[in-house]
């Protein structure tokens, strides 16, 4: 599975969950201007309590970015609002 999340024109997050011989993955990379910046991998044995999908990668991949300064504090912490609503899984 693989989820695209448009941040504005120049920068995305891509989302993508794989399969692992233990159980799966959530692997995101940030891309800007087409161009991948930073990627992260969280590996998972069988489910995650996560509040949205791929809550705990996008945290690690904006702190090391903001680390890096790829990005600021600010704007790493308005990225993050707006993956929730985008990452957000549908309740049944």
């Amino acid at each position: 599975m693989t989820t695209e999340f448009k941040i504005n024109e120049r920068m995305k997050i891509i989302g993508k969950t794989q399969n692992t011989r233990n159980g799966f993955r959530h692997l995101v990379e940030f891309y800007r201007d087409d161009k991948l910046i930073e990627s992260r991998s969280v590996s998972y044995l069988n489910r995650t309590w996560e509040s949205y999908n791929y809550e705990t990668a996008i945290s690690n991949l904006l702190k090391k970015m903001v680390k890096n300064r790829d990005l600021t504090q600010d704007e790493a912490k308005q990225i993050k609002i707006m993956a929730r609503k985008c990452f957000r899984r549908r309740l049944v």
